[in-house]
This record gives structure tokens, C-alpha cells and sequence, in this order.
């Protein structure tokens, strides 16, 4: 590279610029969104809860300043991405990239540039881009991420429907449409791996990760935090090409993409990076086996069965189907979500109640709460059950509905109709 070139001056936003980000987006790298999430999940939650400082200070910094409504008693390591928490160590860590970038423009105001410090940040952001987007890419293309749905999706009114549970189930009911996606991620990331794709690959980026923030927000998706950093940390690994791009795309003026490069001399430094190239490929046949292992737990829904109730006997006596009884089921459906198996009686209204139960298939039992009823099965898939349900014994006598023959689940691609 030109000696001019790793010399040049550079002016004082500049310099401002990328003390600011260089705090902010680090801090955002390792603290609101782990790089080691994708790598060590799920042993990561156990390691981060058991080290975490974050919830007292934050805490007491929402109570007094913020307002997000952060809990004391609650886990840094939430289920939730867009959780009060993370948003109030996301104003947090605004702040403290303010103030360090003050503190750093005082200790270090001779500095001329920080070209080889930002040329390395830049490809540990690009690694840290991959890391983040592999992980969800490979769900998509196991299906691990959105499956098919399950007999309560499929019988669930659309109305009733959380706008985050229907976008689920939009992509979960076309596998193709979900790999297809999960593909694109992960094509796009490998690109930011390679210095002679990196732009091509950050372009790409922008398109598919301000595509996925429209759906976080407006399908109350909880990523939303996550997408933001992620667009952050992609428009940074493009910002300084973004004069010649408007040179290129807008005033059709020729311009290179060539960009000054570092080298380590020192042997350690060389075989550490070198070792260090091997993260990628870890962390992609690591998250393939966990996506693989998902989708295989989500093989109990293949299992699933859905019962309507043709005829029930509480305490001797046989009860119509009255839209106002309280005790009378509607349908009876055992069905899974992954690994996770589980009972649903539908009261007369439609409504479910969701149990967790345990079946003796040697004893022919069934018990959960409120319940321990005997099974046998009958001819043509019929079921009967009798026991006690709501202090009451009951007799029931269960016809199978055919899950397949709704059109969600019969339809297939075509390409002529």
C-alpha cells in the first residue's frame, strides 16, 4: 500500500467518528449481542447468568432514568432480544461510547489515523456479521426455525392469532420458502468473509437485513434490537466506500473498490489468525448439528393426533352438545411443538386448554392435572376414554379428524393451475 495512503491525515470527525463506533459497536458485540451466543449455545445462558453484573446497575439506571420498565429479579440473558433490559444497556452503552470517545480524542489528540485499527476491526465485524447470521440462516435451512404447523396452529382461528405467531406460521407452512431464505443469509454472510466480496456481500446484507427489521416491526417480532446492531455493524463495514459506490451507482463515474490491506509479520500473530479462520467453519457444522437435532425433535409432531368428541357421558348421564356447557369437550388433539409433547381439550366454545401429560401406554393411562383417564383404542382409529375429569367420571367416545385433508396441508406447488 502507498506510504501516502497509510499517512493521510485525517480530520477531526473522522477521527470522532470512529472512536465513537469503534466503543459503541464493540461494547453492542459483546454485551447486547454476544458473539459467543451462536458458538457456545446453549452452554452460553449458563455462563452469562452465572457472570453477569448487568441487572443491578441497570436496574437502578431505568428506575431513575430510562423508564423501560426493567425488573430487578430478571435474568441479563432473557428470552426476549427487544426486553426492557437489553434496550436500557443499549442507551447505556450509548452513553459510555460518548464519554470514552471524549476521554479517547483528550489521551490520544496526536493521532494522526487509525487506518490498521480499523481495517482489523472490520474483519473481526465481518466475522462477527457471519457468526450472527449463520445461525439463524442454518435454522432456516433445516426448518428448524419456523416448522410446519402444528394441529393447534392449524386449528386455530386466524383471528386469534398474535401478529408474531402468524408470520411463524406464514413461513413454517412453505419449507421451501423457508430454506430458500435461509440460503440467501447464509450466501450473503460467506461473502463477508473474502475481502474481494465484502462489498458485494455488505450490499446484499442491507437488503436482506432492513427486509427482516420491516417484519420485526411490524409483525412484533422480538429481534428487532438485534437487527438494528446487525444494520449498524453492516454499514460500517461498507461506510468507507460509500463515495465511490455514489461515484459508481449514481454519477456513472468509473472507481475502485480496492482497498489498503495489513499484514502480520510477527510468526504468532500469523498462525493465531490462521486459527482463527477456522471459527467459520466451527461454528456452521456446530449450528447444522443443532439445527439438524431440532428438526428431528420436531418429528413428535408427526405423531400428532386430533379428535372430535362424538359422544360424552358425565356421571351417567349423556350430554348434548350445548355451546354453554362447561364441562361437555369439543375436540381432543395430542400434539407437540420440537421435543415438546402436549394435550389440548377444546371446550365447546372452540377454546383450548394446554396440558402436559403423561402417557402409560402398558397400562393404557393418560394423567394430567384435573384428569387420570384410561384409553382404549377402537376400530377405525376411534379412541375412548374413561376416568375422572373435573372431579367428575366421564366416558368418551373419540372419532379421528384427518389433519391432512385441510387444504393448508394437501396443497402442493404448481406450477400451471
Amino acid at each position: 500500500m502507498d506510504h501516502q495512503v497509510k499517512n493521510k491525515k485525517w480530520n477531526l470527525v473522522h477521527l470522532t467518528f470512529f472512536r465513537f463506533f469503534f466503543i459503541f459497536i464493540s461494547l453492542n458485540t459483546w454485551c447486547t449481542n454476544n458473539v459467543l451466543r451462536p458458538i457456545f449455545y446453549p452452554r452460553y445462558k449458563s455462563f452469562i447468568d452465572s457472570i453477569s453484573v448487568f441487572p443491578k446497575p441497570l436496574y437502578w439506571l431505568d428506575r431513575h432514568i430510562y423508564h423501560f420498565g426493567v425488573k430487578p429479579s430478571i435474568s441479563y440473558n432473557t428470552v426476549s432480544l427487544d426486553s426492557p433490559i437489553k434496550w436500557a444497556m443499549m442507551i447505556t452503552i450509548l452513553w459510555i461510547s460518548l464519554a470514552g470517545c471524549i476521554v479517547w480524542g483528550i489521551l490520544d489528540k496526536q493521532r494522526a489515523n487509525y487506518h490498521r485499527l480499523n481495517y482489523w476491526f472490520r474483519i473481526y465485524l465481518a466475522y462477527y456479521l457471519f457468526i450472527m447470521m449463520d445461525f439463524y440462516a442454518i435454522f432456516k435451512i433445516t426448518v428448524a426455525q419456523m416448522p410446519f404447523p402444528n394441529a393447534e396452529s392449524l386449528l386455530k382461528p386466524l383471528g386469534d392469532y398474535s401478529r408474531v405467531f402468524l408470520l411463524f406460521n406464514f413461513m413454517g407452512a412453505s419449507p421451501g420458502y423457508s430454506i430458500f431464505t435461509g440460503v440467501c443469509e447464509f450466501l450473503v454472510a460467506a461473502l463477508m468473509l473474502f475481502r474481494r466480496t465484502r462489498v458485494l456481500g455488505a450490499l446484499l446484507m442491507l437488503t436482506i437485513l432492513v427486509n427482516i427489521l420491516s417484519l420485526d416491526i411490524f409483525y412484533n417480532v422480538m429481534q428487532k434490537l438485534l437487527v438494528i446492531n446487525l444494520l449498524i455493524v453492516t454499514i460500517y463495514i461498507i461506510s468507507p466506500f460509500f463515495s465511490r459506490l455514489a461515484n459508481f451507482f449514481i454519477f456513472l463515474k468509473p472507481d475502485s473498490l480496492i482497498e489498503e490491506t495489513y499484514h502480520f509479520n510477527t510468526p504468532w500473530k500469523k498462525y493465531l489468525l490462521s486459527a482463527l479462520l477456522i471459527i467459520p467453519v466451527w461454528v456452521s457444522f456446530a449450528t447444522v448439528l443443532r439445527g439438524i437435532n431440532v428438526a428431528r425433535s420436531d418429528q413428535f409432531r408427526k405423531q400428532q393426533k386430533v379428535y372430535r368428541v362424538m359422544s360424552f357421558v358425565s356421571d351417567g348421564d349423556t350430554l348434548p352438545p350445548l355451546l354453554t356447557d362447561q364441562l361437555r369437550i369439543q375436540k381432543v388433539a395430542f400434539t407437540a411443538m420440537y421435543a415438546h409433547s402436549y394435550l389440548l381439550m377444546y371446550d365447546m366454545s372452540g377454546v383450548p386448554s394446554r396440558y402436559d401429560y403423561v402417557r402409560d401406554t402398558i397400562k393404557k393411562t393418560i394423567t394430567f392435572p384435573g384428569a387420570q383417564l384410561t384409553y382404549k383404542d377402537l376400530t377405525g382409529d376411534k379412541l375412548e376414554l374413561d376416568g375422572q375429569w373435573r372431579k367428575h367420571q366421564v366416558s368418551m367416545l373419540l372419532a379421528p379428524m384427518q389433519l391432512d385433508t385441510l387444504p393448508l396441508v394437501k396443497e402442493e406447488i404448481n406450477w400451471v393451475r
